[in-house]
């Protein structure tokens, strides 16, 4: 399934008045090569396969299981937000 990692809006405050938009598809591909230990090749295969993508780069359960897992461990609740909306959140999913 296609998720559109460029072009996001990260909400800059919690009324949600003024936000950024921002390209977290090579962020979250350096965060996963950085910090995602335990993933192994699984982790860098996705890192590289977001880094070389673009915004209709298709993404298995696996691979959002594992975006949802990194930014939720290393990320600012705004960023977290802004990948939930994007993915849908966890209850959606199941």
């Amino acid at each position: 399934m296609k998720h559109n990692l460029e072009n996001v809006e990260v909400y800059t405050s919690i009324d949600k008045s003024s936000c950024q938009v921002v390209n977290l598809r090579k962020s979250i591909a350096n965060l996963i090569y950085n910090q995602g230990n335990g993933l192994g090749l699984e982790g860098t295969a996705l890192a590289m396969k977001m880094w070389n993508g673009d915004a209709d780069t298709e993404y298995n359960e696996r691979e959002i299981e594992i975006i949802r897992a990194t930014v939720e461990r290393c990320c600012a609740p705004c960023v977290i937000e802004a990948v939930n909306r994007i993915f849908g959140s966890k209850e959606e999913n199941k």
